[in-house]
């Protein structure tokens, strides 16, 4: 998977295509906005099909609407690299379209994405290193790095991550974690709660007086049907008859303080309602109690994903450190020192831990990171500026160690002559109008005796 050409046209002030021929190192050197990032990023899109800190933001960006920012005319934008083995990866899109990417997919890891992920939270650095260095473990091997919990954390796993007998992955764990606060969210009890209020005025139907009610509906629609018949008779017989049936029903007074049927049947009606009611009520407490208790599952859980992470990580970084230290110069003993809420990385010299570093110590630091993060067929991407010619010189040394690829930008050359491993590429600026700029030759020819490769690399911003 070594990329052995770039081909694209962002940043191209006329829309033209650009190529570069790239090798195991590369050193990209020239001015700012001479056309350095430009490389990197058609590298990023056509490999990844994103690309890192565009347009002053500090992640990934691959949604169109901001891509379509690299074309500086109206045409199609497209980033194509090559591989060794002859196979392409292509990234383009038309005016107004979207993205489209084609071919292999590598790694390409800029400088820049590592500064992020140990810019904030220890939590956001453990899930960053977690995903390029843990590797899948066994579903019983996570739930053993549980800490001890007074819930059965196996049932919300179930919901988060089924088990289908497959190893979990760092990235199965970290969007556990995250997915987490939303089953917290569904389980909890607030919505029951406010139902709970609603229905505070239910209560509990009294059998008794529900049947008192019933027959004195029955008897008020009786007696109303006796009054309506007396009114349509006309023979004394049969109005006797019907005092008789009336009272039957009851005393005569008793009759005169009847009400009526309709009030009877809405006395009823709320009756049976409130019963109803009650009944949701029991219902919403027995589910309000289950979603207190789901939530309170869920929080453990998020603290026992959090924890294991932490725990499955104490091995892959202690190996990773060591790595690390291979592309160092001697005398720096890299390392790192994280627990549940901090993850900071220092330089030993001397015994003496250093935490705040300088500037071009920083920049050799996340070189030598970032070299122990890629693997076999992967693109580092230094685009650091805070090189000294010195510095610069000895990370372009250390990183001939480097498994995978490695692309450098700055703006000067390294200290001493130029380096035979190395690829250098100098890159001269052009302009709007046509007018080339042109870079001062600073470093000597290589030890092979081959030129300098020059390009017309275009990164106007």
């Amino acid at each position: 998977m070594k990329i052995t050409k770039v081909t694209s046209n962002i940043k191209d002030p006329r829309g033209e295509s650009w190529s570069q021929d790239l090798d195991h190192l590369n050193i990209l050197i020239g001015p700012n906005e001479s056309g350095k990032s430009a490389i990197a990023e058609a590298v990023q899109l056509a490999a990844c099909g994103s690309a890192y800190g565009l347009f002053f933001r500090s992640a990934q960006v691959k949604a169109g609407n901001q891509l379509g920012n690299l074309a500086t005319a109206e045409e199609k934008i497209f980033a194509e690299v090559e591989y060794a083995d002859g196979s392409t990866s292509r990234w383009e899109m038309k005016p107004g379209g979207r993205p489209k990417h084609t071919g292999e997919h590598t790694v390409a890891l800029p400088i820049g994405e590592l500064r992020s992920a140990l810019s904030g939270s220890g939590k956001k650095a453990r899930q960053f290193f977690a995903e390029h260095l843990l590797e899948p473990v066994s579903r019983e091997k996570l739930e053993k790095s549980f800490p001890e919990s007074a819930y059965d954390l196996s049932a919300p796993l179930d919901k988060i991550i089924p088990d289908f007998g497959k190893e979990i992955r760092a990235a199965d764990i970290i969007e556990a974690h995250k997915n987490c606060g939303s089953w917290k969210r569904k389980s909890t009890a607030k919505a029951s709660l406010d139902m709970l209020g609603v229905l505070g005025t239910a209560h509990k139907m009294d059998p008794e007086h529900e049947t008192a009610l019933m027959e004195s509906l029955c008897t008020a629609i009786r007696f109303e049907w006796l009054r309506k018949t007396f009114k349509e008779v006309e023979g004394a017989g049969q109005k006797h008859a019907l005092q008789q049936l009336a009272a039957e029903l009851g005393p005569k007074e008793d009759l005169k303080e009847l009400l009526g049927s309709a009030q009877y049947w809405d006395s009823l009606r709320d009756v049976w309602m409130r019963e109803s009611l009650h009944r949701a009520l029991r219902k919403v407490r027995v589910f309000s109690s289950n979603a207190a208790t789901a939530a309170e599952e869920f929080d453990a859980l998020e603290k026992a994903l959090d924890a294991a992470l932490l725990s499955l990580m104490a091995k892959p970084l202690k190996e990773y450190c060591r790595r690390v230290n291979k592309f160092l110069p001697k005398g720096d003993k890299f390392g790192i020192e994280h627990d549940s809420s901090n993850f900071r990385i220092y330089l030993e010299r001397s015994g003496i831990k250093h935490y705040a570093l300088s500037g071009s110590a920083e920049s050799r630091t996340l070189g030598a990171m970032g070299a122990a993060l890629c693997s076999e067929g992967g693109m580092l991407i230094l685009d650091d500026r805070m090189w000294d010619s010195k510095n610069l010189a000895k990370t372009m040394e250390r990183m001939e160690k480097s498994p995978c690829q490695v692309l450098i930008m700055s703006t000067f050359k390294p200290r001493g002559r130029a380096r035979s491993e190395w690829n250098y590429v100098e890159v001269v600026p052009k302009s709007y109008d046509g007018e080339d700029e042109v870079t001062e030759a600073e470093t000597e020819a290589p030890d092979s005796g081959e030129p300098v490769q020059e390009m017309d690399a275009r990164d106007h911003v």
